[in-house]
């Protein structure tokens, strides 16, 4: 394209065994040379520009593939440093076998103390020895 141009404008600017008019002026020649260069420049910036919508469009679907890829890897990697649902599972059949040996041992209870549970209730009074050391409940 570039050599069709160049002999284009050797053959408009230089006079040729033809009988010619009217010669073409310097000043023509050059207006033809630089008008046809923006025509290409012009040309080129399009190219340049679908190339690099085109060339967007797959580093961005590239970078997409990567990025997921290693977060699947990363998750992965991080869930192998918990136990798996089984053995979560088979924990706590025995932690439930433990506590069973142990309510057979120790029952649970729900008494209180009958000092202790005048004072929650409002009813005794704390001695006045202790009632020195300590500062008072609050809102009293």
């Amino acid at each position: 394209m570039i050599l069709l141009l160049q002999t284009a404008v050797v053959e408009a600017c230089t006079p040729s065994s033809a009988p010619v008019v009217a010669p073409m002026s310097y000043e023509s020649c050059v207006t033809i040379v630089l008008t046809a260069l923006c025509a290409l420049l012009a040309a080129l910036a399009i190219i340049i520009g679908l190339a690099a919508i085109w060339g967007y469009g797959g580093i961005k679907e590239a970078l997409t593939k990567d990025v997921s890829e290693k977060a699947d890897k990363a998750l992965a990697d991080k869930l192998k440093e918990y136990p798996a649902a089984a053995d979560m599972l088979d924990f706590r059949r025995r932690l439930e076998e433990v506590e069973s040996v142990r309510l057979s041992i120790i029952p649970e209870s729900n008494d209180v103390a009958d000092a202790s549970k005048k004072v929650q209730d409002g009813v005794g009074e704390v001695p006045q020895a202790l009632a020195d050391d300590y500062p008072p409940p609050v809102g009293s």
